[in-house]
């Protein structure tokens, strides 16, 4: 059975295309204000988005706020966001880096054994 009331993006894309990563949480965005239930997963080089520093780091559209602050905002209205470990420790990333808002929200779930 379809569930209408669940949105789930995969973002493969990192801050090297800026309009694919804006692209998974300007989608998010209007999920969430239509009353869908969000989940964001990153992986591979969209794992990098997560990393503390990369999507403020530079990672600006013309036409939109800053990367991470549209995360920050995304994260607060509801999304679950996920990060996949081996795409997370393959850029670098630990759960001591990972960074997913400027108010510093945990990633759901905890990320742990890292």
């Amino acid at each position: 059975m379809v569930n209408r009331d669940r949105v789930v993006i995969a973002q493969s894309n990192g801050i090297g295309n800026a309009e694919r990563a804006y692209a998974t949480f300007l989608f998010s965005q209007v999920a969430l204000s239509m009353g869908k239930e969000v989940t964001i997963f990153l992986l591979m080089d969209g794992a990098g988005i997560a990393k503390k520093g990369n999507a403020a780091g530079g990672v600006k559209h013309p036409d939109f706020e800053r990367l991470d602050l549209l995360m920050d905002k995304v994260i607060k209205a509801g999304a679950t966001v996920y990060v996949c470990e081996l795409s997370a420790k393959f850029r670098g990333a630990s759960a001591r880096t990972i960074w997913l808002t400027a108010s510093g929200l945990p990633v759901p779930p905890p990320i742990s054994n890292w």
